[in-house]
């Protein structure tokens, strides 16, 4: 084993890591100027961390290892999958994860924080790319993440309609998407065929399927899908969450909560949701941590109109 005191760590010898970015003179000199200023000024001088999400700067190297973590994946969302009524292949799957992690690692976007992570992406790549939708009508854009793999995941006849009330952070852009700087409750062309939802934009959940609904979309991903249990870890909840909806008659219509120090209280009550659990299905991704060593941005959640109802 080895101590380093200054950092406070213990190594163990089974490990190791490259130091080939900084030589031992480098590493003596850093040394040798923090203890000049400790000593001096009092201070010590600390490499800044890049404003990147974990799964940008770490990830697995090594193909049989990952190969045997996408194979339990896959199996994990073809049972998933099935649950929406979806039938899916689960080698097609396997090869998705596949082609998700090669595009993830060539993403342009310069950092995710603020937007959906690797998990997320991932659940919602795979699931586009077994529904294969010929649009994607997409609210909330942020730097561009999920446009991207959006783009990524439907044949080039299928196209995106994008729409987010301030474009001005936007870092890719896709030629298969039509740019709105407007909400989406203020799209007034027809839409035909089949089409996919995606909405990460913090706006009422209610008033997303209620929109789905009336416009007959018959799949719909929402992302901070909070519970009223978890309602606290979201700094702008989209309240009343689809979690919410499906469980309205078995939970609290009026209910508070700290986040970021600042007290949040909801009410929810006298809303007519007896037409969600009639006409859709609803199903909530799970934490993929175990498979992928990443933890879920946010939950996220799926609903696919029923073909009975």
């Amino acid at each position: 084993m080895k101590f380093d005191r200054d950092r406070h760590t213990t190594t163990s010898e089974h490990y190791s890591f490259s130091t080939a970015d900084k030589t031992p003179l480098q590493g003596m000199l850093a040394k040798w100027i923090n203890w000049i200023l400790s000593k001096s000024l009092n201070i010590k001088l600390e490499r800044s961390k890049p404003n990147k999400r974990k799964e940008q700067v770490s990830f697995q190297t090594e193909t049989n290892i990952k190969s045997q973590q996408f194979s339990r994946l896959a199996e994990c969302l073809k049972g998933l999958f099935r649950q929406i009524g979806l039938n899916t292949c689960e080698n097609e799957i396997q090869k998705d994860l596949l082609l998700f992690d090669k595009i993830f690692r060539e993403c342009p976007i310069s950092s995710l924080n603020g937007g959906m992570g690797y998990n997320n992406g991932l659940f919602c790549f795979c699931l586009i790319r077994a529904i294969q939708p010929d649009i994607v009508i997409e609210s909330g854009i942020w730097r561009g993440y999920s446009t991207y793999f959006i783009d990524k995941s439907i044949p080039d006849k299928s196209h995106i309609l994008s729409f987010d009330i301030n474009l001005s952070l936007i870092e890719w852009k896709s030629p298969k998407a039509n740019y709105h700087d407007y909400d989406l409750s203020d799209y007034t062309e027809p839409i035909n065929g089949k089409t996919l939802a995606l909405f990460d934009d913090h706006v009422s959940h209610f008033n997303r399927i209620k929109y789905c609904f009336d416009k007959n979309i018959e799949f719909i991903i929402l992302d901070d899908d909070v519970s009223v249990e978890t309602v606290h870890s979201d700094g702008c909840p989209p309240i009343p969450t689809a979690n919410m909806l499906v469980n309205y008659e078995q939970i609290p219509h009026h209910f508070s909560w700290v986040s970021n120090g600042r007290k949040g209280q909801a009410d929810i009550s006298n809303l007519d949701t007896k037409f969600i659990n009639r006409n859709y299905s609803y199903l909530s991704a799970p934490d993929f941590f175990e498979y992928t060593g990443y933890q879920n941005t946010s939950t996220t959640s799926v609903m696919t109109k029923k073909r009975c109802a």
